[in-house]
């Protein structure tokens, strides 16, 4: 199979598998928290009650907490879920501190399940 032999969707799935190695393979820093939590902020600015769950994620969160912020009804799932649902790049790359933690997490719970 050749490159030229792919369909929108086989490409469109190529170039996403591409996107989230780069992803995972750029350091957190920061920086990337710094403009994901401005990013939510721009989001939910009439929001006071999400605005009070964006602060309280700024201050608590850990990776490890990672999958209860993402199945809790906030923010984060609505715009995290958004973002990788229109497969808008921009806005994936914004999330790419809180991405690359749920990916690792999810990898080490199917690790886990794997062993028993």
């Amino acid at each position: 199979m050749s490159i030229r032999d792919l369909t929108n969707d086989q490409a469109t799935f190529m170039w996403f598998q591409l996107l989230f190695e780069i992803l995972l393979q750029i350091p957190q820093t920061i920086d990337s928290k710094n403009e994901m939590m401005h990013e939510c902020l721009l989001n939910y600015e009439n929001d006071q009650i999400e605005k009070n769950k964006i602060l309280e994620f700024q201050q608590i969160y850990s990776s490890d907490t990672c999958i209860r912020w993402y199945t809790r009804d906030t923010f984060l799932y609505r715009l995290v879920n958004r973002a990788l649902r229109t497969q808008n790049i921009n806005d994936i790359f914004k999330y790419r501190f809180y991405i690359k933690d749920l990916y690792q997490q999810l990898e080490n719970l199917s690790a886990i399940k794997k062993r028993k």
